[in-house]
């Protein structure tokens, strides 16, 4: 019973600061949330497409690009948005109710895990309760990723650990199963789980061949469910613009390790799974064997790049998976240790104490945060008026431009697209196409150097590679200053590409503003006149004004546009 009064409490304490933080704002709340996490808006955008019919999400903010090809990712949000759809729930409130409903049931998987590992309901809830309140609290609280995505992987391990322990056919389906549905949620789980699977095949094989051909099957049912996930990713390949969308997530070449902190945690573990089995402090039995697989993965999986090359997005991507791993082998030995030790009570009243002030401190620290407000949270209620007026005036799929902020909020709020976000640079689309979308969208600002190196510029305009090899770059600094190497030197983006974008951008903004809007289509621009003053729209776009509050304008662009 503890441990579901703790999981409801997971829930209500994620769930609530989106409701507290509009409370606080009075009368300035006029419906825009706040955003908690980092991305949130972006997956918002995605339910959002699908509940207006695009269920493969080709590209949720680009009119040209609604049916394209999709990243084979869009399961998730699929499932989570269509059921918003039919009972007609406004998405951002759809996902609001997620946050209370998710976090609970990752707590009691880690709860039941924990379980299965130590048979200690206090060892168990202690686990948990570190881990979902006192570590990831914060990350919890975004819906699909990590926290329907998460569950996948859970629900796998637990299926595990149970076949391990029971050899229950039933657990061998349902880890089958649920790597199988891995694939189409999230590819660190399952890249993650692929490698423990057949770590444990060759571990068994000199233990138990049956136990090894099982953990065979299991691999088998899942690569048969996810059949359908490489049609999707083979058709997602042979796009012409499927590397250029690879590199702007991240990729980049290099066989030097990283994942640097996992790997050192990793082998402190190791290494004492390894003092324990020789000190016979712990029996090494199926449960540990898998744990061990579990750490090694996490060595292996931020590394396959030394053989492969090829390292797609930053190893923290991996952290969280890891760090559950990380913190079940840890319990599992505690548990072994205290059984042998003459002080198990005191060592646990210990364990309380520290968890409650640790857990207790972060949560604090959290909400405080989350419930606040900002200038920037009370500048976006302005917009509300104008979300309104495209909804009921607007035909469904128009293309609005507009500032940045505004663009990212119109595809969660509306069922318009915009000319142009940085998230868009997230689907299959070509690098030349981003720039000119991005150069035509900053047509009134100064293309200078000093604009383009802007942190969210160079995200936007080349993705993340550049910053992540750059990254992996100082990376390669600190172990050449540790063994006492000379630093070399490495720039944040070559001065080429720089000169390169700016010659591309400033030869747009010769042209007339009208004639490049039509480059792609337009059907409105929105002009929020406190935030771009500089923009010259009164001159280019006389008399198109049909709406206007606050001193947000509406400007209809094409004559369907209304």
């Amino acid at each position: 019973m503890p441990a579901f009064l703790f999981a409801i409490l997971f829930g209500v304490l994620v769930f609530s600061p989106q409701l507290i933080s509009a409370h606080r704002m009075g009368d300035s709340f006029q419906g825009v949330y706040r955003e908690m996490n980092d991305d949130q808006n972006y997956y918002l955008a995605r339910a959002r497409d699908v509940a207006d019919g695009y269920g493969s999400i080709g590209n949720a903010y680009l009119f040209e690009h609604k049916n394209d090809t999709p990243l084979p990712l869009w399961l998730p949000d699929y499932l989570l948005a269509k059921p918003l759809a039919f009972f007609h729930i406004n998405v951002v409130h759809g996902y609001m109710l997620y946050d209370f409903l998710f976090p609970p049931i990752i707590f009691l998987l880690t709860y039941g895990i924990s379980y299965l590992l130590t048979r200690s309901r206090l060892i168990s809830a202690l686990s948990a309760i570190t881990l979902c309140f006192g570590i990831f609290f914060l990350e919890f609280g975004r819906t699909p990723s990590p926290q329907l995505n998460f569950i996948t992987w859970l629900v796998f391990f637990f299926f595990l650990i149970q076949y391990i322990q029971s050899s229950e056919k039933l657990s061998l389906y349902g880890a089958g199963l649920f790597l199988g549905l891995q694939f189409y949620f999230y590819p660190y789980y399952w890249s993650y789980s692929v490698i423990l699977l057949i770590l444990l095949m060759l571990a068994f094989f000199f233990r138990s061949r049956n136990v090894s051909i099982s953990f065979l099957k299991i691999f088998g049912i899942g690569l048969f469910i996810a059949l359908p996930y490489g049609w999707l990713q083979f058709q997602a390949m042979v796009s012409p613009h499927y590397l250029e969308t690879l590199l702007r997530h991240g990729l980049i070449y290099s066989h030097f390790p990283s994942g640097l902190a996992s790997v050192f945690i990793s082998l402190i573990l190791l290494a004492g799974s390894y003092y324990a089995i020789r000190k016979n402090l712990i029996s090494f039995d199926g449960s540990h064997l898998i744990l061990i697989g579990a750490v090694s993965s996490a060595i292996i999986v931020v590394n396959q790049h030394v053989i492969t090359g090829k390292n797609l997005e930053f190893s923290s991507h991996y952290w969280l998976i890891s760090v559950f791993s990380f913190f079940f082998l840890g319990i599992f030995l505690l548990n072994s240790w205290m059984e042998q030790s003459g002080n198990r009570k005191k060592i646990l009243a210990g364990l309380t104490l520290a968890v409650a002030a640790v857990s207790i401190g972060n949560i604090s620290a959290v909400m405080k945060s989350q419930i606040a407000f900002t200038d920037t949270d009370i500048s976006r209620q302005r917009y509300a008026p104008m979300f309104d007026w495209l909804n009921a005036n607007a035909p469904k799929d128009s293309v609005v431009y507009a500032n940045n902020d505004i663009s990212e909020l119109i595809p969660v709020y509306t069922n318009q697209n915009v000319f142009y976000n940085h998230y868009a640079n997230l689907f299959l689309m070509s690098d030349n196409e981003i720039w000119a979308r991005f150069a035509i969208a900053h047509f009134f600002d100064p293309i200078t150097k000093e604009f383009v190196m802007r942190q969210d510029h160079r995200r936007d305009i080349w993705g993340l590679h550049l910053i992540d090899e750059y990254a992996h770059n100082q990376s390669k600094n600190r172990l050449r200053k540790l063994i006492g190497l000379p630093s070399a030197f490495y720039e944040e983006v070559p001065q080429s590409a720089v000169l390169s974008f700016m010659e591309f951008a400033n030869g747009i903004k010769q042209n007339d503003f009208k004639k490049e809007l039509a480059t792609y289509r337009t059907d409105y621009v929105v002009w929020d006149k406190k935030m771009d003053p500089g923009w010259d729209i009164s001159k280019e776009l006389s008399g198109n004004r049909i709406f206007e509050e606050d001193d947000i304008a509406v400007y209809a662009i094409r004559s369907g546009a209304r």
